[in-house]
């Protein structure tokens, strides 16, 4: 994104928080809040994912140390 583009983005947040009456202050702390919570997939959704991902309706041991593997990378990623 080039230097205008994004300070154009900043400005339709800015205008967007004044329309709404948030401060810009109290809407980041509410993101760095929400940013560093981080909430796992339990074993259940685990295996649902899999299943439609694969189109199979099969899950092994396998599949929760893949979908552990990925949810490491991201809460890593994310700061979590």
């Amino acid at each position: 994104m080039d230097k205008d583009a994004e300070i154009k983005r900043l400005n339709e947040k800015i205008e967007f928080l004044e329309r709404n009456n948030m401060l810009f202050s109290d809407w980041e702390h509410k993101v760095c809040i929400f940013m560093q919570r981080w909430v796992g997939l339990t074993d259940e959704e685990k295996s649902d994912l899999w299943c439609k991902s694969t189109g199979r309706n099969c899950v092994n041991e396998d599949t929760h140390v893949f979908a552990d593997a990925i949810e490491a990378k991201l809460k890593e990623r994310n700061g979590g």
